[in-house]
């Protein structure tokens, strides 16, 4: 079956931007977020969601992009849940989560969701997730056939594919943000979507024992052509 579109992307978005209507992107609000309660929280990461779209679209212009909005109040039980409705909708066949949970305990909800892992690699459809910025292990980064993303400062090339994920040169990247505002952002969130939209580039993306083929990626792996409509640099920048 065909999948509706190129990528889903969960993450958090104000409740002001997803009332409106975007290019190439589409709002699917699968769980019940109560946005009019927690749109304006200090807790809120507001501009998130818009900086990691807005990444993906200068990536690759041409993707069709599924928001799935969630928020600092979502649960394990609820990402499993967006999880088994892409795959139960074949919505898309790259996921972008660059969101996690901090857990120890590996429970009911934790083996549920390796277990729409592997539901989700057998309808050919791949989660990239971003691995936690402090090096600590959190979910669904750990699950067994996630594909995790991190950024290094000390990298042999822009983009570089191994065994255990992702790995980015560390950068800033100047990008969209809420209110009307553009911010330089850094982190393993906004480096997942430029592998995410990397991968959607592809017919067939594969990774892992499905065996990625690097070659395919030669003409995209420097940061120069890569994003070449959005501004980076490699130092860090923070105001």
């Amino acid at each position: 079956m065909v999948k509706s579109y190129d990528i889903c992307l969960i993450d958090y978005f104000p409740n002001s931007w997803l009332t409106k209507l975007h290019k190439n992107a589409i709002v699917w609000d699968v769980i019940d977020r109560n946005v009019q309660v927690i749109d304006d929280s200090e807790n809120m990461p507001r501009g998130h969601g818009i900086a990691v779209l807005d990444i993906m679209q200068k990536v690759n212009p041409d993707a069709m992009i599924c928001v799935i909005p969630v928020t600092n109040n979502t649960t394990i039980h609820e990402i499993n849940y967006i999880l088994s409705q892409i795959i139960h909708r074949n919505t898309a066949r790259i996921v972008n989560i660059s969101c996690g949970f901090y857990t120890n305990n590996i429970g009911v909800e934790i083996l549920e969701m390796e277990r729409l892992f592997r539901c989700a690699k057998e309808h050919g459809i791949h989660i990239v997730c971003a691995k936690s910025n402090d090096g600590a292990k959190t979910y669904p980064t750990e699950c067994n056939l996630a594909i995790p993303v991190w950024g290094e400062h000390n990298c042999s090339t822009d983009i570089s594919f191994t065994p255990d994920g992702v790995v980015v040169r560390y950068i800033s990247l100047y990008t969209n943000w809420c209110d009307n505002k553009k911010i330089w952002v850094h982190g393993n969130s906004f480096f997942a979507p430029i592998v995410s939209s990397l991968f959607s580039k592809c017919e067939s993306s594969k990774y892992g024992d499905l065996c990625l083929d690097t070659l395919k990626y030669t003409d995209s792996l420097r940061f120069e052509s890569l994003l070449s409509e959005l501004i980076f640099s490699y130092r860090i920048i923070d105001f």
